[in-house]
C-alpha cells in the first residue's frame, strides 16, 4: 500500500533531485539568453507548464493514497514530467522591464 509507494518514492527522489536542480538551472539559463538576445518568452507557455506542473505534483502526491495498485514506472514516469515542466517554468518566466 502507502507503506511501498513511499519506499519506492525514497529510491527514485534522490534519483530525481538532480534533475530537478539541473532542469530549473537550464531554465533559468534559457531565460537569461532571452533576456540579453531579446528572445520572445510565453506566457501562454509558462501559464499551462505552470498549471500541468502543480497538476502533477497533485497527481504524485493524491498517489500515495490511492487504494488501486500503480505500475511501478508511474513514479518515475511522473518525476521526469515534472523535471520537464520546473525547466519550461523557469525558461518562461516574463521579463521584468
Amino acid at each position: 500500500g502507502a507503506r511501498r509507494r513511499i519506499a519506492l518514492f525514497s529510491i527514485w527522489l534522490p534519483i530525481w533531485l538532480p534533475a530537478f536542480v539541473i532542469s530549473a538551472m537550464g531554465g533559468w539559463l534559457e531565460r537569461a539568453v532571452k533576456r540579453t538576445d531579446f528572445g520572445y518568452t510565453s506566457p501562454f507557455v509558462f501559464s499551462y507548464s505552470w498549471r500541468t506542473l502543480v497538476c502533477a505534483f497533485l497527481a504524485l502526491v493524491i498517489s500515495f493514497l490511492c487504494p488501486t495498485p500503480l505500475p511501478p514506472s508511474l513514479v518515475p514516469a511522473m518525476l521526469g514530467v515534472i523535471a520537464i515542466l520546473l525547466g519550461l517554468c523557469f525558461g518562461n518566466i516574463q521579463k521584468r522591464i
